[in-house]
Parts: C-alpha cells; sequence; structure tokens
C-alpha cells in the first residue's frame, strides 16, 4: 500500500484533522509518495471509463492516497479579504467519473488536452492569513475540469537539425467547473470569524462562485513558469544524447600487425581472378550448369 493512508473515524486522512503541525504525521509518511498522483488520475480515470476488469481495484487504492497541497503557494482573496498563505494540508479520498486526451499538435508544436469529469475529493488546507490562522475543510463533488497545454519546438545549438518539442510552454484553454458541496472554515483570522454563522449551503455556494476562474490564473502562471523549466532542463539532458559520438582512438598493438592485403595467399589470389578471370567464369558456369550435370549422372547410369 505504497502512498496510502487509511481513514479515522472522523472520516479525515490522520494527522489531517485540525491539530496543528504535530498532527501530520501521514503527510510526512504518505504525502511523499504520491507525487506522480496526475499520471494515476489518468490511468485510472481511463481504466474507469472503459469498465476494465480490475479498474475498481484501482480506483478503491487511488481513494486511499493522499496529495499534498503546495505549502508557500498563496496569494490575495476576493473582495478584499487579504493574502493566503498555505503551510500545510492535502486531499484524500478521489474519484473521477471519466478521463479524456485530446492530441491538439499542430506541425512542430506538440499539444494535448485532458477533460476531467465528475470529480470528487475532500481537501483539508492550513494556512496563514494577515490577521491569524485558518483552517478548511472542503469537499467537492460533480466536478468537472478541462484542460490543455502547448509545448513549443525548440533546437538546440548543439544539434540544430533535430527539433525538440522541449520548447515554452503554455495553457492555451482551461475551463474550470468546480462544484463545492462542503465547506467549514475555522481559525483566528476574521475570515473564520465572519464566516462562522453562515449556513453551510450559502458558504459552499459563494466559495464554488469565485474559485474557478483564480484556480485557471493559477495553473496558467504554474504551466507557463514551471512548465517551461522542466522541459527546458529535459531538453538539456536529451540534446546531449543527440550529439554524434567521439572518435575512438586508434588501440595500440601488443604485437606487430600483419597487412592482409599483402599476405602472399591473398596477393596470389587476387592477381589470379585478375588476369584468369574468363578461366574461373567458364569453370563457374560449369559447375552451376544443371542440364549438362544431369545428363552426365544419366550418363553414369
Amino acid at each position: 500500500r505504497v502512498g496510502s493512508c487509511s481513514r479515522g473515524r472522523s472520516g479525515q486522512a490522520p494527522g489531517l484533522e485540525r491539530q496543528g503541525p504535530a498532527a501530520m504525521a501521514c503527510s510526512r509518511e504518505c504525502l511523499p509518495k504520491s507525487r506522480s498522483m496526475f499520471a494515476l488520475m489518468l490511468f485510472v480515470g481511463a481504466f474507469r471509463a472503459s469498465a476494465v476488469p480490475g479498474a475498481s481495484v484501482l480506483q478503491s487504492w487511488m481513494e486511499g492516497l493522499v496529495v499534498p497541497m503546495p505549502t508557500g503557494k498563496g496569494g490575495d482573496l476576493p473582495m478584499g479579504l487579504g493574502h493566503i498563505t498555505i503551510t500545510g494540508g492535502g486531499c484524500w479520498n478521489l474519484r473521477l467519473g471519466s478521463v479524456q486526451t485530446i492530441d491538439n499538435s499542430s506541425g512542430l508544436q506538440l499539444g494535448i488536452g485532458v477533460n476531467v469529469t465528475g470529480i470528487d475529493i475532500e481537501c483539508y488546507v492550513e494556512a496563514d492569513m494577515d490577521d491569524g490562522d485558518l483552517q478548511v475543510n472542503l469537499t467537492l463533488s460533480r466536478s468537472n475540469f478541462e484542460i490543455a497545454v502547448a509545448v513549443e519546438p525548440m533546437a538546440d545549438m548543439m544539434s540544430p537539425g533535430y527539433p525538440l518539442p522541449l520548447g515554452e510552454t503554455s495553457l492555451t484553454h482551461c475551463v474550470s467547473d468546480i462544484v463545492v458541496t462542503n465547506i467549514t472554515l475555522n481559525g483566528s483570522s476574521f475570515i473564520a470569524m465572519m464566516t462562522s454563522s453562515f449556513e453551510p449551503d450559502m458558504l459552499a455556494s459563494m466559495v464554488g462562485g469565485f474559485i474557478n476562474d483564480p484556480l485557471c490564473e493559477a495553473l496558467t502562471s504554474v504551466v507557463g513558469v514551471n512548465g517551461t523549466e522542466a522541459t527546458s532542463f529535459a531538453a538539456m539532458i536529451v540534446s546531449s544524447m543527440l550529439l554524434p559520438p567521439f572518435a575512438l582512438e586508434a588501440p595500440e598493438p601488443l604485437k606487430p600487425v600483419l597487412d592482409w592485403a599483402e599476405y602472399p595467399p591473398v596477393v596470389v589470389g587476387k592477381a589470379l581472378l585478375a588476369q584468369r578471370f574468363g578461366l574461373w567464369a567458364q569453370r563457374a558456369v560449369d559447375v552451376v550448369d544443371g542440364m549438362t550435370f544431369d545428363q552426365q549422372l544419366l550418363d553414369m547410369g
């Protein structure tokens, strides 16, 4: 069960309850093993969409995975609610309805699109605000997400004849339909105290109304900056593999080397072929002359 955690009685992944940094044991043990979660999401989503036997086993395993929150990331909240910086948390109990990939490539430009529907997931976020701390429990249901990424070709100076699809990356399409079905906010910050008297349905509707546009804006920056850095690093590695191999030095002979072109039997054979080619050719024709050979066999019989 690599990268998975069992959930406690509260329904949350152990260590993600609102108990402070000391309770994040599961994050240290389980979250680092989930770095390749995105590839797994695509794999399992495709399995579930096509009803391949065994998809339910993979889906069950994926529900136990815990995906870490990007600590240190943050931004300004709408309506002047202040600046937020994520300090911890994670997401789990992930379920996908279907995953569709689209090839948007054109010429030398590499393009890929991913459409995900029926997203269900639970998250817990720890964050710092300008005026205090904030803990958020969030549940998304029946959400949909579309994204398309383009990667420009690049020609390295070391291998100009081999354009690589490892140039600048950009987000060309993003549609987010995130549906928040449950959310609770706790902590000492003003936004936590302000929303403590809100009805759960009203608070979920308010949060869902402004989460989609900021999500696509954040992804635009992540793909453009972090994506380009990743492809640049990959191009540096791949381009070195396209260089011609280094010339090997001739090995040092341990004994006198014989030139077979000057070996007497070889010289005689070459002279015979050059000067008596007609004789050799006629003899060869006689040997492969099937009719004459068959007649000789009949005469012998």
